[in-house]
């Protein structure tokens, strides 16, 4: 007898999916056409770090998101991630693309910790960072293979001259 294959629960609430999935879309939307108004999911205890153009990171809000020139920029959302969290506050993971005016697109994922408050959520802390996409090398490989307990075994070749 074949038992029933049972999937587990979805333990996000519907309440954190639509509040995760309406906010990404906002955010983004304003961010690509109205930058100057996305500090306004933040507050003063907020965080964000965003990668300069150095490679530094940041944690100043204001003014900072515009220096960014996300309006040059279109935003394609490729994939929301959403789980509750600690004392209804939301847990949002965004992928996506964007991609400039040299019509290079870059991939990117974004991380948000929404917190509620009195009329609604806020942005506690938001992370930002361009993926790179890199071959492997063949170290990394390597160290892959030896964590995944691949072993590489070397057999000698000879040759029998009979």
């Amino acid at each position: 007898m074949t038992m029933p294959s049972v999937s587990a629960p979805d333990p996000t609430s519907q309440r954190a999916k639509v509040m995760g999935i309406t906010f990404a879309k906002q955010y983004h939307r304003l961010l690509s056409q109205q930058p100057q108004l996305v500090h306004k999911f933040y507050q003063g205890s907020s965080f964000l770090t965003h990668p300069d153009s150095d490679g530094t990171m940041t944690t100043e809000i204001n003014n900072k998101i515009i220096s960014f020139g996300y309006e040059n920029y279109t935003i394609e959302i490729e994939t929301v991630n959403i789980q509750d969290s600690y004392q209804a506050s939301i847990f949002i993971q965004v992928t996506g693309c964007l991609t400039g005016t040299d019509n290079v697109p870059r991939k990117f994922m974004r991380s948000f910790f929404l917190t509620p408050h009195e009329t609604g959520y806020f942005v506690q802390n938001s992370c930002f960072r361009c993926i790179e996409e890199t071959k492997p090398s063949e170290t990394s490989l390597a160290l892959a293979n030896v964590a995944a307990g691949v072993v590489p075994v070397t057999v000698p070749l000879t040759l029998d001259p009979d």
